[in-house]
């Protein structure tokens, strides 16, 4: 016989509701380097509501994505919130595509400054992947400012308020508190434009040298 626990009942079995879609126009389609390299192109859209929320880009996920869905700038296409949370691409209204819309072409270059060579990484079997990277690593500027931010962050060193602050062309004051007491404050040059104080209790001097790394 089915009981019923704490948590849920064995003998109900739940549905989840279709997801809601909405109609809305690519206005453009940009790039975003992450702090791996891998470059991912994101739709900005004509802001729609859709499950109640204003949704105004949705990510492309690569460029087989964007072949698969042969979707251009101009174009009307159908989206919906994957599992009620991430805005998605699901299909593009053909007979809504304005004249002369003309097929994305993944760039060969990083959009960075340096215009470093865009690599499609291999598999294991020495296949092609999906995943592009820029190939500048710690040379490319916008692979600089997501290290940053993961060394700052919560599962990392832990400082609070500056992973907000985060902008290119600024400077970092940097107060640090060792357990002694002692602090001792450094600049780094460029990628930041805030001053802020953190515990210093341990591993040396490898915030000093983490941050100097990422500033060259």
């Amino acid at each position: 016989m089915l009981s019923t626990p704490s948590r849920s009942p064995r003998w109900a079995i739940p549905h989840q509701f279709a997801a809601e879609k909405a109609t809305t126009v690519v206005r453009d389609i940009e790039l975003t380097v992450g702090r791996t390299g891998a470059v991912t192109p994101t739709a900005k859209l004509e802001p729609v509501s859709v499950g109640g929320v204003v949704v105004q880009n949705a990510t492309l996920h690569n460029e087989d994505e964007i072949k698969r869905l042969d979707v251009r700038i101009g174009d009307t296409v159908i989206i919906q919130r994957a599992g009620d949370v991430i805005p998605q691409v699901l299909s593009v209204v053909l007979d809504k595509r304005p004249a002369g819309a003309k097929p994305y072409h993944f760039p060969k270059t990083c959009p960075c400054p340096l215009r470093t060579p865009l690599v499609r990484e291999k598999t294991a079997s020495g296949e092609e992947g999906a995943i592009i990277r820029c190939s500048g690593e710690f040379a490319c500027p916008y692979q600089k400012i997501e290290h940053l931010k993961h060394f700052v962050s919560r599962r990392a060193f832990d400082i609070e308020g500056l992973d907000d602050n985060i902008q290119p062309k600024a400077e970092l004051t940097v107060k640090a508190k060792k357990a002694d007491g002692k602090v001792v404050e450094f600049k780094a040059t460029a990628l930041l434009n805030t001053e802020v104080e953190v515990n210093y209790y341990r591993n040396g001097g490898i915030l000093h040298t983490v941050l100097r790394n990422l500033m060259k």
